[in-house]
């Protein structure tokens, strides 16, 4: 049996018949022992010897192997393409040569080497005669001669070209490839003249493309500067309602934004002026900004510097501060034990993510949707507006934050959502299950969110932040900390609130944000932004939901003379059927939801669980006031 793959079908290797010729297989090295037991130690010492630098070599080549594939990249030369940053195919020139082969036979026998060796050295001494021209062609103008060559040669000491043979190079991802310059192969041919139907060939000249391993000039994406005509950003859509919902036309204009990309010619934000009477509001405005110019704190803060105060319009927006929590502030905590603890916890929650990059996965649920295609999704966007007040009141009660109390509320309302979504599917294979053990199977699921965290360690207000040599971080400064979900329907909402304050309370504690947060600014660094992207996509594709919560004005705010009525922020292109937004405004707090229709095509039923999860828990704490 022998190995054989087809290359220009992209098939994959497979196993033939093959006549086998033993001797090809058996090495006899030349021996010339003084006496049997001499041969017999001597032999003992070839295999033991053999044996050891087979195992050596391979952890050498390994271990280049993976270093190659983080970090260890070959010198850029004129030979060197960019292959990172290529999204569509590229046209390759192809050429040859034909050269004696009993020249390379009289070398092979004069080196005792094989073919592929003489042909590798012949290549090395080319590529260096070649590289030789390349460097003198590109001499810096002015400089003289003398210090020309020995800036060539000092180039020439530092140059690393890796040559892989093909065979190798199948087995590497795209990311080893694009680090080395360049391929190596040698194939045998007929040792006789032959006809192709008829015809008598002449030579043979094989050649590979698609492989990260041309010359070519293009460079990666980078921010230029540009003129803004601000006439190209503004969209105003022509509507024509007839006997069409509102809200629903709304929500089918803004998910069809989902499915068209940015123009990257222009700056990377639109603007919709839609003209159109809502249940919430009288006209309509959507911005759709990309991600890459700032995270959800940045560019909110961009959008409430644009508006001014209704009650005056010279005055900006008044935000509440934000209390970063410190280790003074950590009551029945020594210093000591609260740097331990920090320490333990912080190096459990980078275990944790490490294996959820590798192998740990969320239980699929109705809610987690399948991203393993490429393609882009049609999201759905809605949202719901509750009372800010409801929330504050438990918060108060129950010794909580804002995010504490939000992160209660959406854990109570998908164990409402899934155990009907699990009832619904049941009832449909006919079996009849009890409430309990419905109850049992969402404890037995593995449910996480991606909080995202803003690591700046101070906002400020909105004047600090605009003015000049201001120390705010604009751009994207987040980190993400995975949360687990406990999945159960109790008899006591508060039950929720509890198990949700003892996992927040060890997540405070913690340094994850800042460690996810850095660790995606050292992939971009060693790996480039392409491949630290696809980890990224690979450690939330595997968790089921983002969860997100921004501070908004605390009392109304207009947009050049436009009182807004609510702010519904979100986000999509991430690996996630459900991300959860939570904008406070005023005295409300806007819910709103990105979902995959493909996994949740009722959003609006799990809208309402959210709503009736806040009424519930509201009651209890008010029930147990009223008690105590």
């Amino acid at each position: 049996m022998t190995d054989v793959s087809d290359g220009n079908n992209g098939q994959k290797q497979r196993w033939v018949q093959t006549k086998v010729v033993v001797r090809d297989h058996i090495v006899v090295p030349k021996i010339i022992p003084q006496n049997i037991e001499t041969a017999d130690a001597f032999l003992e010492d070839y295999v033991i010897w053999t044996a050891v630098m087979l195992v050596l070599n391979t952890v050498s080549d390994a271990f280049e192997f993976f270093v190659t594939t983080l970090f260890l990249k070959d010198t850029k030369t004129p030979i060197k393409g960019d292959f990172l940053s290529m999204k569509k195919s590229k046209a390759l020139r192809l050429v040859h040569r034909t050269v004696s082969l009993d020249d390379i036979k009289v070398i092979k026998n004069a080196m005792k080497m094989t073919v592929n060796d003489v042909l590798l050295g012949v290549t090395q001494a080319g590529l260096s005669q070649y590289m030789e021209r390349r460097y003198e062609k590109g001499e810096i103008a002015g400089e003289d001669r003398g210090a020309a060559q020995r800036k060539k040669r000092e180039m020439g000491k530092k140059k690393r070209l890796v040559v892989i043979k093909p065979r190798v190079a199948a087995t590497l991802v795209n990311r080893m490839l694009s680090i080395t310059t360049m391929t190596f192969s040698n194939m045998v041919g007929p040792v006789e003249e032959v006809s192709f139907y008829g015809h008598t060939i002449t030579y043979f000249a094989t050649s590979a493309y698609g492989h990260p391993h041309m010359n070519d000039n293009s460079q990666e994406q980078k921010w230029v500067r540009t003129k803004v005509v601000a006439e190209d950003h503004v969209i105003i859509p022509k509507i024509e309602l007839e006997n069409a919902n509102a809200d629903a036309f709304l929500e089918s204009y803004v998910s069809d934004l989902t499915t068209i990309p940015l123009d990257t010619s222009k700056p990377l934000w639109e603007v919709h002026l839609v003209d159109l009477k809502t249940s919430d509001a009288q006209n309509v405005v959507v911005l759709k900004i990309h991600h890459s110019v700032g995270d959800g704190m940045s560019l909110m803060s961009l959008v409430h510097a644009c508006t001014r105060k209704t009650s005056n319009h010279e005055e900006l927006p008044s935000l509440p501060n934000e209390n970063r929590l410190s280790s003074k502030s950590m009551a029945g905590y020594s210093r000591l034990i609260w740097m331990v603890m920090l320490v333990w916890n912080t190096l459990c929650d980078a275990l944790k993510f490490i294996a959820t990059t590798m192998f740990l996965k969320d239980t699929d649920t109705p809610i987690k949707g399948d991203f393993r295609l490429s393609k882009s999704k049609r999201m759905c966007l809605v949202h719901r507006t509750v009372d800010l007040e409801d929330i504050k009141l438990i918060k108060n009660a129950m010794k909580m934050t804002v995010n504490d109390v939000l992160l209660g509320v959406a854990q109570a309302a998908l164990s409402e959502y899934l155990e009907r979504r699990y009832g619904e599917k049941e009832k449909k294979a006919g079996e009849h299950e009890s409430k309990r053990n419905s109850s049992n199977m969402l404890k037995e699921i593995r449910l996480r969110a991606c909080l995202l965290v803003n690591i700046r360690p101070t906002t400020g207000d909105l004047a600090n932040m605009m003015a000049k040599g201001s120390k705010c971080k604009w751009g994207n400064w987040i980190g993400y900390m995975l949360f687990p979900l406990s999945l159960a329907l109790h008899d006591d909402p508060l039950e929720h609130l509890r198990r949700v304050k003892s996992i927040i309370h060890r997540k405070k504690n913690s340094l994850e944000a800042l460690l996810t947060f850095t660790s995606t600014k050292i992939l971009i660094k060693m790996l480039g932004v392409v491949w630290a992207a696809s980890l990224t996509s690979r450690t939330i594709s595997n968790t089921t939901m983002s969860f997100s919560n921004l501070v908004g004005p605390t009392e109304e705010v207009s947009l050049y003379g436009h009182p807004i009525t609510y702010i519904a922020p979100s986000a999509y292109g991430h690996p996630h059927a459900l991300t959860m937004h939570f904008q406070s405004y005023m005295n409300k707090m806007t819910i709103s939801l990105t979902v995959d229709p493909t996994a949740i095509c009722d959003p609006h039923q799990l809208c309402d669980d959210l709503e009736e999860s806040l009424r519930s828990i509201k009651a209890a704490v008010q029930e147990r006031n009223a008690t105590q």
